[in-house]
């Protein structure tokens, strides 16, 4: 997966980045997240300075650093962080439904 400058974004960012978002959202958020990607490619452009703002500084807390980023900023590479977020998560949903059936 690569960032927005076009960096590679190693794997242990992008699977542990995922976990940190999906332990701290809640159900509703995701819903939210999951239709607004699936609407619109740019879903994120209205969220940067405020929910954007709080899932960089999370993703700082709890994931890692910018210095540990490729390009060196989340701005760059947390949209890509979220989505793989929201793919995994459907994949979750789905196999926990199957389970339960």
């Amino acid at each position: 997966m690569k960032d927005s400058e076009g960096n590679t974004i190693p794997d242990w960012i992008i699977e542990k980045g995922t976990e940190v978002i999906l332990s701290k959202i809640t159900f509703e958020t995701f819903v939210i997240l999951q239709k607004a990607i699936a609407k619109d490619p740019d879903w994120y452009i209205s969220r940067h300075f405020t929910w954007g703002m709080y899932i960089r500084n999370l993703l700082r807390k709890d994931c890692c650093l910018d210095v540990d980023l490729p390009s060196g900023n989340w701005d760059d590479v947390y949209i890509q962080v979220v989505e793989a977020a929201i793919r995994k998560g459907n994949i979750k949903l789905s196999l926990n439904n199957f389970r339960q059936a």
